[in-house]
């Protein structure tokens, strides 16, 4: 399952399509469903049902907005996309296909379903969920703005950003475990490396700051994971 997760994570940066780029995803979230379910407890079967009732919904508004940008341009290819004259239609589309990986990333109002799954989650899966899942959506939905949607997601990507390193950071100073406190810290990370994204759609700078700070986030997160195991 850790191998499963790991190269779909992989193979999401290199789809050039959505509908691989889907798939990539979804092989990098579906098996953390058995990881997090893995110690076979009641609260960690529940955990699981969580995320697999995430995940499903979360294919689900992704393949919408697929079907979406498809009716309005006619192709599901990042580099025919990004020549593709913009339509409310393809908009929408692209709203959604952002929303989709959003409840990968956790972003709010997607991420709700961390304080249920995290604490339930052995901590070394609570660690591959922070990361291996959060960088393939975040890889995804960086090819989708930079490379097919440029200028498309300026109206409210910066909304989405702000709510989500906000209520992120201040649901985390409510927690009293450490697993609660860095579940919903990993909401507010979320924004953090979507922020380069809101600020210079279109821009090679935007691509460079978002892998810097998923490095270093991930460096973090180990870290903080591994302390609290």
């Amino acid at each position: 399952l850790i191998l499963a997760a790991t190269a779909g994570a992989l193979a999401v940066v290199g789809a050039r399509d959505l509908f691989t780029l889907l798939i990539a995803v979804e092989t990098a979230a579906l098996p953390m469903v058995g990881l997090v379910g893995a110690e076979r407890t009641r609260q960690a079967a529940g955990a699981a049902l969580r995320l697999l009732l995430v995940t499903v919904v979360s294919f689900a508004i992704t393949v919408v907005g697929i079907a979406l940008i498809y009716a309005a341009v006619g192709t599901v290819h990042l580099t025919r996309l990004a020549a593709a004259p913009g339509s409310v239609t393809m908009l929408v589309g692209v709203a959604f296909v952002v929303a989709g990986f959003g409840y990968k990333v956790a972003a709010m109002p997607f991420g709700i379903w961390v304080a249920d799954v995290y604490p339930a989650a052995p901590t070394p899966v609570a660690l591959l969920l922070s990361t291996t899942s959060k960088v393939a959506g975040v890889a995804a939905a960086l090819l989708v703005v930079i490379s097919a949607a440029p200028g498309l997601t300026d109206s409210w990507l910066p909304a989405l950003v702000a709510v989500t390193m906000t209520v992120g950071n201040l649901v985390a100073l409510t927690r009293r475990t450490a697993i609660g406190l860095l579940a919903w810290s990993t909401v507010a990370q979320a924004g953090w490396a979507l922020l380069p994204l809101a600020a210079v759609v279109g821009t090679g700078l935007a691509t460079s700051a978002t892998i810097t700070y998923l490095l270093a986030y991930c460096a973090a997160s180990l870290a903080a994971f591994v302390v609290v195991a």
